[in-house]
């Protein structure tokens, strides 16, 4: 006998350097006509303006988009961006996609403007206990020294937990292949069933 799990909806958790800022985006994506335009962002606090060039690869941005609307799943940011999420706004304008999504609380530096390890993976904790526990999907190139801290949460809460981290660090990685999409919307579509 199963039984139904909670109908909550699922959770995509994105991190922006993972979904955006891909250096080697057109390896994974050879047909694509991928964009690439710099970002200006100012941020708070500091007397520099930064310029960053976002690679993407529309493509993702528009399969991210519909998975999202097919399963009704809720997109999080997770980021150190989330520090300035008027940039995070500003940015899926420039895009043209993965609008509308909420942010994980902005993480604290410590004295030295350095980010604890493992924030990511609590702030998402902390994250899913005041907005409901739910079946939950995690993008980050960066997933592997948290992971367990998220596979645990998934454990006793008795809800799935799918971590999509990309081959290579940031500087080498092309960022979301078509594999990890279709693992996405599988896990997002599958039947929502548990052994009693």
């Amino acid at each position: 006998m199963t039984r139904k799990r909670d109908r909550r909806p699922a959770r995509i958790f994105g991190d922006i350097d993972l979904v955006l800022k891909a250096p080697r985006v057109r390896d994974a994506w050879p047909d694509e006509t991928y964009r690439e335009q710099v970002f200006h962002t100012e941020r708070a606090g500091m007397r520099f303006r930064t310029h960053i060039t976002v690679t993407f690869s529309p493509t993702v941005v528009r399969t991210l988009d519909r998975i999202r609307n097919t399963t009704g799943a809720d997109w999080v940011w997770h980021s150190t961006w989330v520090e300035q999420p008027e940039d995070i706004i500003r940015l899926t304008s420039l895009i043209r996609g993965l609008h509308g999504g909420d942010f994980v609380q902005a993480p604290r530096r410590n004295g030295l403007g350095e980010l604890p390890t493992g924030w990511k993976g609590e702030r998402i904790r902390q994250y899913m206990d005041t907005h409901g526990a739910t079946d939950f999907v995690v993008l980050d190139d960066e997933l592997w020294k948290w992971e367990d801290t998220l596979e645990e949460y998934a454990a006793d809460h008795d809800v799935r937990f799918l971590p999509i981290q990309t081959d290579g660090s940031w500087t080498m990685s092309p960022g979301l292949e078509p594999h990890h999409l279709r693992a996405i919307e599988s896990f997002l579509t599958a039947d929502r069933t548990a052994p009693a």
